[in-house]
């Protein structure tokens, strides 16, 4: 059985996949796995080599996970694409030593079509989770504005269904996951058997609830601020994916004008100061590089030194006999050191004043990066004090009306879908 689980970041994947693990899926040996994290404390269950793997895809096709806008895969060449596709086909070769395994990792929303023609009969296992405590998440870890963390929701949400539709799916809300944990993973191991026909393991309830800790369950508090950024098509894919069942025809639904707008705006920001980090890290690894030669010369000409001395020394020793007999020699090669101790000192005083001059540029870099490492910083909060203000949602929603006003027949079709009270949004 290949199971994948998929989810937007900060939906509940890595509980999913632990609990699904204590069924019998197998992840990886444990060398292989993340290791747990301050803002993921019960761990991430997810394997290293396919995290480094997306991460690569991703910033091959220019993006990041923060960046997703549901075409990434349609930016990579043939090539990178074959290579790629290689590397996949390495990793599940390994896994399918195994009679049944999942993989994890969110990225996999909008990457699941490099992975799904090299797989057999895959079953997907699709987190959902109140959009508005996703980005409420997301601006606590990551310092991200709700504004972005629920567009991010809604490209990751439309690419997942897209990428797998014609797959069996199974939808388990994080709620369920949090307030009975036993009985959702009871619930999800005998999904999974009636679509396998493979027999999994039903862990012990003290097994569960040991691992669920209802304390982590972090932001569903701060999500109440968030409702005023989910136009009409971000509620009903909400109510569609909690309801387990969204229509097929989600999967042609292009991702909403606010999010790709603030998506683009975002990505615009990010790939100007995107560089800035990278061209500080040469720089603190070039001045790192020029300190350690400029060591390096300095011990070389002290060793000059002192072999200019034990000559001298040599030479100063030989008995006056000795003189005698080979004084002009002698004294040829006193005045032949006397004159190499001069250039010598002569290129030791240059060597102090580069020196010197180096040191005193790679100060007025590091003082120059520090600038702007901190003019980065406030850039960061003002635009994220941007997103946050009324002003921003109120451009937004004229943005809209503009819309609606200059294209009337062109407004979306409001999808009726079932709720229920457990699926209000805030």
């Amino acid at each position: 059985m290949q199971v994948f689980v998929l989810g937007m970041h900060r939906s509940g994947t890595s509980i999913a996949s632990r609990l699904l693990n204590m069924c019998g899926l197998f992840l990886g040996a444990e060398s292989e796995l993340m290791e747990s994290h301050v803002d993921n404390p019960t761990g991430f269950w997810e394997r290293r080599d396919v995290y480094d793997l997306n991460e690569e895809i991703l910033r091959e096709a220019g993006s990041s996970w923060d960046m997703v806008l549901g075409d990434e895969v349609s930016r990579l060449n043939s090539s990178k694409r074959a290579e790629f596709s290689g590397r996949i086909a390495g990793i599940l070769e390994k896994m399918n030593e195994s009679r049944n395994w999942l993989i994890k990792d969110p990225r996999l929303c909008t990457l699941f079509p490099m992975w799904r023609g090299l797989l057999q009969n895959p079953v997907i296992v699709f987190v959902s989770r109140n959009p508005a405590e996703i980005a409420a998440s997301l601006e606590s870890r990551n310092g991200l504005s709700k504004l972005i963390g629920i567009a991010l929701w809604e490209s990751y949400s439309l690419a997942f269904l897209k990428a797998t539709r014609g797959l069996p799916r199974i939808f388990v809300r994080h709620r369920d996951l949090l307030t009975e944990p036993y009985e959702t993973i009871g619930r999800l191991r005998e999904n999974l058997e009636d679509l396998s026909g493979n027999r999994l393991r039903q862990p012990d309830r003290s097994e569960v609830e040991d691992f669920i800790d209802p304390r982590l369950f972090r932001s569903r508090v701060e999500a109440s601020g968030v409702s005023s950024f989910l136009n009409d098509q971000r509620k009903n894919l909400f109510r569609n994916l909690a309801s387990g069942s969204p229509p097929d025809h989600w999967a042609e639904i292009p991702l909403s004008q606010d999010s790709r707008e603030a998506l683009s705006l975002f990505r615009e920001f990010r790939n100007v100061l995107n560089p800035a980090p990278d061209r500080l890290q040469n720089l603190d690894s070039r001045i790192e590089v020029m300190s350690q030669e400029l060591d390096a010369l300095a011990s070389r000409t002290e060793r000059g030194f002192g072999m200019l001395h034990r000559e001298v020394a040599q030479c100063t020793s030989i008995s006056a006999d000795s003189q005698g007999a080979f004084g002009a020699e002698i004294t040829a090669i006193g005045s032949r050191i006397d004159g190499l101790a001069e250039e010598s000192s002569l290129v030791t005083r240059k060597l102090v004043e580069d020196n010197r001059r180096v040191r005193d540029q790679l100060e007025k870099a590091r003082n120059e990066a520090r600038i702007f490492r901190e003019h980065s910083d406030e850039l960061r909060r003002n635009l994220d004090s941007i997103h946050n203000s009324r002003m921003w949602r109120f451009w937004m929603k004229y943005q809209a009306c503009r819309r609606f006003l200059l294209h009337p027949f062109s407004r979306r079709q409001n999808i009726e879908t079932p709720s229920g009270e457990e699926h209000a949004l805030p």
